[in-house]
């Protein structure tokens, strides 16, 4: 075995979003007393394969219109300033604007200065006398749903003015907007202030001054059609507790943006700044940014080892200089020099790709169909690149896993012009099994040939596994929680332990050989009304670990014959990670003596297929007779997903080895990408950074 280090991209990692959510009701189907794994087309409803990333605020709820209400006559009312409502236009006259209060979705100290008017019936916004408003107008046209124009805000002096959060927040309709006029010197609070104006095209804020500016969190977030953004270029006020939190998260339609006037060097919220911002091309920095955890999009970050010829970004057109996303985050960290250097960042695309996806069978390479890839589908070199799964392109083939999603693959430049394999399994289930370790030589298949009234008939599939009794899982284990000693299967990534319990649920608690546990859990994945597998079933596997009464090798050591080594080795599927803070791994013989030429670096991740029990010490091997001890390092699982921090909480980190990370924390309501987690001391975390891990009881996947 050589050396097999994890790339540091989790793009390879199969994700089966279709049949996740099912998993999870199985896995709490146990304690009920539920089926394990009884499926019927009345009882299970089969979740969405779409991937598409949504919006992640907790706090917000978009509205959806699905009626306008007839307007009813003429309303009118006072706010300090008269208005009055007919036809579908709201008029505005001139006066002193009292002070309005948005407190935040849903806080029950709001109010409204439209008495009984119905927002939804209003689509233009008349100011037609001059107004003078006080020190607050946030929430001011919020909700105006279906407004498309706002006319005469030259009207509006806001030259007092300290609070604009809110104040054109979810106008979901209103496509163009002049602000050009207001007056921001005072203005402390932009927070919110565009938040969802879906249908916004563009804004030009150049002429506003922001000296006093602290708050920007979320001011133009989920403006998803909003191509120009020009901000002033004047400095906003650089204070500690200023916050640029989810500036431009999901504004995917934006190309260019000059953050060079906002001072970020006194603060660290800068979280999601540019999360999902993914056309931005050009950006114009100063070194009072902070890029930090701006987020911005991972599809960025693959730069070819030699750095030539890949997208990247290019600094006052050096074409010398090839950053991705990440170096561009670790550039700008927020430097307090005033006269800092200003520089251009263009980003650097490669023409799109035309290659052919052949689809093959995943035992013996034949051809399935195939699926032409052109520049009209966008595909970029270096880009990760998700076959479509067969059903989705048209294919009927009934001889192969029409649901199943292929690998990820990441493209490379000489793929272009030519032909990629796609591996697809057959339309089976496939049990491999290992016993006390060591893999059985036969897998166990499981095709709709074999199931009759229901049942599956292995056909003596089963006869090459021993006769044996599973030493069982306590069933008072927490569910999370494995002891890799004990018998437990895996399925759809999931581990799940064999327990009593588990074998009640399986009418099987008299079996005499656990070959009968694994017809039992094959006959729960028939549908019950078909009679066959679920096609989001077709192309799975069951690895199924059946632990007995463990054989242990007893080795003579030395050249004393009366000293023996108590071992034991068991075969495993796991990856390894060494902790960041720590010097590098000590790597050992399987006799227990110290390699002396060898160690794993720091933050570096390895497979590892074997895990050895010597004198009581756990060790894992990472190659061939190198083995790295289970308390230097940590096992982890692989996963690509983006996780939101329950609203109205703050979650603490720790590091891989569970210490308290005390210097940071994850705002409640905040988004962020995961690849991975693990268990610390029996919980399961995420891991958010590359030595920062959260809770799980703190976050949610979106």
């Amino acid at each position: 075995m050589r050396f097999q280090q994890v790339k540091r991209s989790t793009n390879n990692i199969l994700r089966k979003e279709s049949i996740k959510n099912w998993i999870v009701k199985s896995a709490l189907g146990l304690v009920g007393g539920l089926a394990l794994f009884g499926v019927s087309q009345s009882t299970v409803t089969q979740a969405t394969t779409d991937t598409t990333e949504q919006p992640s605020s907790s706090e917000i709820t978009p509205k959806t219109v699905t009626k306008e209400n007839e307007p009813t006559g003429e309303i009118s009312g006072n706010w300090g300033v008269d208005w009055k409502f007919s036809g579908d236009t709201l008029q505005i006259s001139g006066g002193n604007l009292d002070n309005t209060h948005y407190y935040g979705y849903d806080d029950p100290r709001n109010t409204t200065q439209w008495g009984d008017l119905n927002l939804l019936d209003v689509k233009k916004i008349e100011i037609t006398g001059n107004i003078t408003a006080g020190e607050d107008i946030s929430g001011l046209f919020k909700e105006f749903v279906n407004v498309e124009e706002i006319d005469g805000l030259d009207k509006l002096d806001t030259s007092n003015v300290t609070d604009m959060s809110y104040a054109f927040a979810d106008c979901n309709n209103l496509k163009t907007i002049d602000v050009s006029k207001l007056q921001t010197d005072k203005v402390t609070d932009f927070s919110n202030m565009f938040l969802q104006n879906h249908e916004l095209t563009g804004i030009d804020l150049s002429s506003w001054k922001w000296p006093a500016g602290t708050n920007f969190k979320s001011m133009f977030e989920f403006c998803e059609k909003l191509e120009t953004i020009d901000l002033p270029t004047g400095l906003s006020s650089g204070k500690s507790d200023s916050d640029f939190s989810n500036m431009f998260h999901y504004d995917k339609a934006v190309k260019s943006l000059n953050l060079s006037g906002l001072d970020m060097s006194k603060t660290d919220k800068v979280d999601n700044l540019l999360n999902s911002a993914e056309s931005v091309s050009t950006l114009i920095l100063s070194s009072m940014n902070n890029l930090t955890k701006a987020g911005l999009d991972p599809k960025y970050s693959v730069i070819d080892d030699e750095n030539q010829g890949v997208a990247g970004w290019k600094k006052n057109g050096d074409s010398s200089v090839n950053a991705s996303n990440d170096d561009l985050m670790d550039m700008y960290v927020g430097d307090d020099k005033k006269d800092s250097e200003v520089a251009t960042w263009t980003w650097n695309e490669l023409p799109y790709m035309n290659f052919t996806v052949r689809y093959v069978d995943e035992d013996d390479g034949s051809l399935i169909t195939t699926r032409e890839i052109t520049s009209g589908d966008k595909v970029l070199p270096f880009s990760e690149f998700k076959p479509a799964a067969l059903g989705t392109i048209g294919s009927t083939d009934s001889g192969h896993a029409i649901q199943f999603k292929p690998e990820s693959i990441i493209l490379t430049k000489d793929i272009d012009g030519k032909s990629i394999n796609v591996k697809i399994p057959k339309a089976v289930i496939k049990f491999v099994v290992y016993e006390n370790g060591k893999r059985v030589p036969r897998d166990i298949i499981m095709s709709n040939n074999d199931i009759v009234d229901g049942k599956v008939n292995f056909k003596g599939q089963l006869d090459v596994l021993k006769n044996k009794k599973l030493i069982l899982v306590d069933p008072d284990t927490p569910p999370d929680t494995f002891d890799k000693s004990k018998s437990y299967f895996v399925f759809l990534g999931n581990p799940m332990n064999i327990t009593e319990d588990l074998l009640t649920n399986l009418k099987l608690t008299d079996y005499s050989s656990y070959s009968d546990i694994i017809q039992g859990l094959a006959n729960s994945l028939v549908d019950e009304v078909e009679g066959t597998i679920p096609t989001f079933y077709e192309g799975m596997k069951v690895d199924f670990y059946a632990f007995y009464e463990p054989d242990k090798n007893t080795n003579s050591g030395g050249s004393s014959s009366t000293t023996t080594v108590d071992r034991e080795i068991k075969g495993i599927e796991e990856r390894i990670g060494t902790h960041k803070n720590n010097s590098d791994v000590q790597l050992y013989y399987d006799n227990g003596d110290i390699v002396k030429d060898r160690k794993l670096a720091p933050s570096s991740d390895w497979y590892t297929d074997n895990l050895m029990t010597l004198k009581g010490v756990k060790y894992y091997r990472v190659a061939t007779d190198l083995w790295a001890k289970a308390d230097d390092v940590y096992i982890y699982y692989p996963k690509a997903a983006n996780v939101l921090v329950n609203k109205d909480s703050i979650a603490r980190l720790v590091t891989s080895q569970g210490k308290d990370v005390t210097d940071r924390a994850l705002q409640g309501g905040s988004g962020w990408y995961t690849d991975r987690y693990t268990y610390i001391n029996g919980e399961k975390y995420y891991r958010v950074a590359t030595n920062e891990f959260v809770s799980v009881d703190k976050v949610q996947e979106y």
